[in-house]
């Protein structure tokens, strides 16, 4: 019998020469052993055979030397052999077994040209042993199948454990349920099969997700609040505005409205609550007041806690951006197929939930057809006494859909992420933003387009003193020449 395994190695010496004791004392042979630094250097995948005795004897012992405490069942990546006639459509009915059996498939190599002799091999990742069975039996309805024992699997599978390793990993850290750990495992796969095909290291970008999720665990509650710095100025107009700089997520700017206070994002949704705590304590009639937010574009570290406020504006794209993912379809960043894995993991380790975007009020027209021929286009006057802010929007070098705001009075401009303070950030926030990247494959969805948008950004602003409200980072002060 044959049977994946995890375990969690205690941090001392002499650990993994204690698993490999037990087993051998059972007669138990290891098959395939993954052991990733990288990832978690404490998590152990491996593959075994033995008795059905054996293996019980095997994991009570295991199990009493406590390397694998909440121990639950891993999967197993299997390679199948499928004899299938020369039309590659023949592969057809196969994969609607799999579909219909709810199995991820992770590696296809097809082949019409005779150099495989006719041979399709197929891997996929089994969440319990005894789908195998019922998957070949159905299987053979189609074609023939040979299925492909564990030791003679080639080395390229390793990579379906580093997955494996990976996503549980990453759940573990951050507390994530069964369904995330599954998106982040067929994520991470699409990741490595994309790198692999343009022959970069498939395995870069994962120690990168790793520290992120690394800091996303670690800045938590007080730890977070701590590291937020707080600053507060008053324009010439009488205006006080307020940043709220976390160490993780964009900047939030409270502007102190006549009647109401007026915030500019609202960072992850992971830390909404500390948000709302740092608010709560700046502003102790919170409850109160009235709360009005505008969204400078739909990334998912300027949204998350959409729920606080009583009016949220955002741009017509902005919007179809979010009814797009409440249909399933992809978002404008996501668009990008090499973005698109990526961005399921953000949303993941971020607890990304969709705002409700039919209750957003439009700032300019309602979905705007078409690529947008200007680099910003004044679309909309958002008026919140004593401010009179015009909106403009950029042509989508940083993402579709982002705005800038202009305040000729006070001499204010909202930037969004189109302009970004990294000079002044913070040790926290810079090392955060660095990863930044590894998020979603770039920054900027187009970066020659969001540099010429950010040089006519600052051309709109007429001569003398002006405070930019960046998307990271604090203000920064800049002076337009006449």
């Amino acid at each position: 019998m044959e049977k994946s395994l995890a375990l969690v190695l205690p941090d001392r010496p002499g650990m993994l020469r204690e698993v490999m004791r037990v087993l051998s004392s059972h007669n138990v042979s290891v098959l395939r052993l993954s052991y990733n630094r990288v990832i978690d250097m404490h998590t152990m995948f491996l593959d075994v055979t033995g008795t059905i005795a054996a293996l019980a004897d095997a994991e009570d012992e295991l199990r009493a030397w406590r390397f694998f405490p909440g121990q639950r069942d891993v999967g197993e990546v299997r390679l199948f052999e499928l004899k299938l006639g020369s039309d590659s459509k023949d592969l057809m009915p196969v994969l609607e077994v799999f579909e219909q059996n709810e199995i991820n498939v992770t590696y296809v190599d097809l082949r019409t040209d005779g150099s495989s002799n006719g041979i399709t091999r197929i891997a996929a990742y089994l969440k319990r042993s005894e789908q195998l069975d019922a998957l070949v039996q159905r299987t053979r309805k189609h074609c023939d199948v040979h299925v492909v024992p564990k030791g003679e699997q080639p080395d390229m599978l390793d990579n379906n454990h580093f997955n494996l390793s990976f996503a549980h990993g990453l759940a573990k850290r951050l507390g994530l349920d069964a369904q995330d750990e599954e998106v982040i495992l067929i994520n991470s796969n699409r990741i490595m099969q994309n790198l692999m095909k343009d022959g970069s290291d498939p395995y870069k970008p994962f120690d990168f997700i790793n520290q992120i999720a690394e800091a996303m665990a670690t800045y938590r509650d007080d730890v977070f609040v701590d590291a937020c710095r707080v600053s507060t100025f008053t324009t010439d107009g009488g205006l006080v505005v307020r940043s709220i700089e976390p160490p993780l997520g964009c900047t939030t700017w409270v502007l102190e409205c006549d009647d109401c206070l007026l915030c500019i994002d609202a960072g992850y949704r992971r830390f909404a609550g500390e948000l709302e705590r740092m608010l709560r304590t700046l502003y102790p009639d919170w409850d109160s007041r009235t709360k009005k937010l505008v969204l400078t574009h739909a990334d998912f570290d300027h949204t998350g806690a959409y729920d606080l406020f009583d009016k949220i504006y955002a741009s017509g794209r902005v919007i179809d951006n979010f009814s797009f993912e409440s249909l399933g379809i992809v978002n404008w960043r996501e668009q990008n197929p090499k973005s698109l894995p990526y961005s399921f993991i953000g949303n993941v380790l971020s607890q990304y939930k969709t705002p409700p975007f039919e209750s957003i009020h439009c700032l300019g027209e309602e979905s705007p057809m078409g690529e947008q021929p200007e680099l910003l286009r004044h679309i909309d006057t958002l008026c919140v006494p004593p401010l009179s802010l015009e909106v403009w929007e950029g042509k989508g070098g940083h993402v579709r859909g982002e705005v800038i705001l202009v305040e000729r009075e006070h001499r204010l401009c909202v930037s969004g992420d189109l302009f970004v303070n990294v000079h002044g950030q913070t040790k926290p926030q810079a090392r955060f933003n660095a990863l930044g990247p590894y998020l979603m494959t770039s920054v900027d969805s187009n970066p020659k387009l969001a540099l010429e948008e950010r040089k006519a950004m600052f051309g709109l602003l007429d001569a003398g003193d002006w405070k930019v409200l960046c998307g990271h980072g604090p203000a920064f002060d800049w002076s337009a020449q006449g």
